[in-house]
């Protein structure tokens, strides 16, 4: 792939999850995550994020957890088994801000209600994207949702670009 070119992606951000036909988005509840959902979601939440992040110890996600739940730059979202987070960001000499999904994820991976069920938080995020005026929503590595319902949700193709990065602290 040369520097800077952007080609269409086809097929799972992860293994792919059992596929169910969605829910209509008006059965499941959806709201925003609050400090009191630590309680019944934080378990689960804090565990899948530690299979990417293992390095941090669960007080420092749950406090990261803490930290944006006030924040207007982040969405934070949950139902009854599954959470979902974007945030708002803006990078320098865009003329357009962008939504990065930082992680979309189900109670239970296996269960195809439970993906479901996160899948509808793209709904959410799509269009809070088309009221900020995003020019893109960007796909974290933490998704539960195949790519192809993520398009049919959003309505539009996905891309991939390739990200060039340094670790710091290590030789």
């Amino acid at each position: 792939m040369l520097k800077g070119e952007v080609t269409q992606v086809d097929g799972p951000v992860r293994l792919e999850p059992v596929r169910m036909p969605l829910p209509e988005h008006q059965k499941v509840s959806l709201r925003r995550f609050d400090l009191g959902d630590l309680q019944t979601h934080g378990e689960w939440l804090v565990a899948r994020l530690r299979e990417v992040y293992s390095y941090l110890p669960p007080k420092e996600i749950a406090g990261w957890i803490r930290g944006i739940l006030e924040s207007n730059e982040h969405m934070f979202l949950r139902n009854e088994n599954s959470v979902g987070c974007a945030q708002l960001t803006r990078t320098q000499f865009a003329l357009k801000p962008s939504v990065r999904v930082n992680f979309v994820l189900a109670r239970d991976f296996g269960n195809g209600a439970h993906v479901a069920e996160a899948a509808l938080f793209y709904h959410e995020f799509k269009r809070w994207a088309d009221n900020v005026g995003a020019g893109e929503i960007v796909l974290g590595i933490l998704n539960d949702i195949s790519r192809e319902d993520i398009r049919k949700i959003i309505g539009a193709r996905i891309f991939s670009r390739e990200e060039w990065f340094a670790k710091l602290g290590e030789k």
